[in-house]
């Protein structure tokens, strides 16, 4: 997934979202220097360990 569709899909902005993957609490796979693309599966899973209690 693009940074963007991400964002929208964690309910986050584009600036929050750079935050999460700049404290690698969200992984990311960089494509070149410019290109992220990020893993649903794995962004489901990081979600899944910040999340306290079940409750997002």
């Amino acid at each position: 997934m693009t940074p963007e569709e991400t964002a929208d899909f964690i309910g986050v902005s584009k600036r929050t979202l750079r935050g999460l993957v700049h404290r690698r609490l969200i992984p990311v796979t960089k494509l070149n220097n410019k290109t992220l693309r990020f893993n649903r599966n794995e962004i489901e899973k990081a979600l899944a360990k910040l999340t306290v209690g079940g409750i997002t």
